[in-house]
């Protein structure tokens, strides 16, 4: 899964797509919970989510 290395946190291909999935998985997660409670669950990536469902409709 960790492609050369003993930790995460080095730069490469296989990485890069963990670190892409997770933050994937993050905003799905951001997503459901403004669309079921109407409030964020994060206030970090609370804009970019914003952002993103106000540019998908």
């Amino acid at each position: 899964m960790i492609s050369n290395s003993l930790t995460i946190s080095t730069y490469s291909r296989g990485n890069l797509s963990i670190w892409m999935t997770l933050a994937f998985q993050a905003g799905l997660i951001n997503i459901g919970g403004l669309l079921s409670a109407k409030t964020f669950v994060s206030h970090v990536t609370g804009f970019v989510s914003l952002a993103s469902l106000e540019f998908e409709s």
